[in-house]
């Protein structure tokens, strides 16, 4: 059997006041405690820190704790004399930056080899989220989860802030596909009575490095998808059909704005390529060949990006 989990850890600055004594837990419980003691909220929290019995910090929940679990269930089978059997216990280093960590935990095939292993099990420890009276708190959900990080570049038409007519602001575009995504019903897999988290947006930025007077022209969005039984594909399929929604009714609501100013709309009709089908069209051009080759000799000389076997 194997245990996993990630382990890494988050900022302070969630804290707010109290980031000044949030690597420090016995402080820390002190100051949560008074100040649920004064703002009356939270009294199911206040009741478990007053308690001694939890531990406040930094990425306690996501995901110490399994962590904690996973050692307190090694120990437990260690002095078990009747054990029969293998426990393995993997905590990689990261998990939303690289995944370095986890790329790497594909040698556990190398290691079940060298020991003669055969895996029947793996339980991921992280925290399984309960809506309800925490019954299901200390539940095993079997199967498995996916993630996927959407993302979409949109190109808008620059044009002058006082001229903004001209062109179409990328950040509008943008904010569209944010809003039409967002918590989006057909996104969210469900089954066994309960439903994964729908679609949220992580990022949603232009790719200015600078101010100046002119409407971005590019912008870009990410959004964290949960998937059940869905293949890449058909979240790519599903997305793509919602992202063109937004954007037609986009066009179509600057149109009015705009003739409502007193001006003549463009016709404009926004295409929706996926990013082989734009790999493919700019394949056609040597000049993305020589860019292409110049990019990855830059990515190899990079020594914040590992390369795994």
């Amino acid at each position: 059997m194997v245990l996993t989990g990630h382990f890494d850890t988050v900022g302070v600055d969630d804290y707010g006041v109290l980031r000044d004594v949030a690597t420090n837990p016995t402080v820390l419980a002190e100051r949560i405690v008074a100040q649920l003691e004064d703002s009356g909220r939270s009294p199911e929290a206040l009741q478990d820190i007053r308690s001694g019995a939890f531990i406040p910090g930094r990425g306690m929940l996501d995901m110490k704790s399994g962590l904690g679990a996973g050692l307190a269930v090694l120990e437990a089978f260690a002095a078990d004399p009747n054990f029969d059997g293998n426990l393995i216990y993997l905590a990689s280093p990261d998990e939303e930056n690289q995944s370095a960590g986890m790329r790497a935990a594909g040698g556990l095939d190398q290691v079940a080899q060298d020991h003669n292993l055969d895996y029947v099990l793996q339980i991921n420890m992280d925290a399984l989220q309960d809506e309800g009276d925490v019954a299901r708190a200390q539940a095993v959900g079997t199967g498995c989860i996916g993630k996927h990080l959407v993302t979409a570049l949109v190109v808008g038409q620059e044009a002058h802030a006082c001229y903004p007519l001209d062109g179409l602001n990328a950040l509008f575009l943008a904010s569209s596909l944010v809003r039409e995504m967002e918590c989006h019903p057909a996104l969210a897999e469900g089954g066994h009575g309960d439903v994964s988290a729908p679609p949220v947006a992580l990022v949603q930025n232009d790719l200015r490095t600078h101010y100046d007077i002119t409407t971005p022209a590019k912008a870009w969005c990410a959004w964290n998808m949960i998937t059940r039984r869905r293949t890449a594909g058909d979240v790519l399929s599903q997305c793509t059909a919602i992202c063109a929604k937004a954007l037609s009714e986009a066009v179509a609501l600057h149109a009015a704005r705009v003739e409502k100013i007193g001006a003549t709309p463009p016709d404009r009709e926004i295409p929706i390529y996926t990013f082989k089908e734009l790999e493919e069209r700019a394949a056609t051009s040597a000049y993305y060949e020589t860019q292409r080759e110049t990019l990855v000799a830059e990515l190899r000389e990079r020594e914040d990006l590992p390369i795994m076997p």
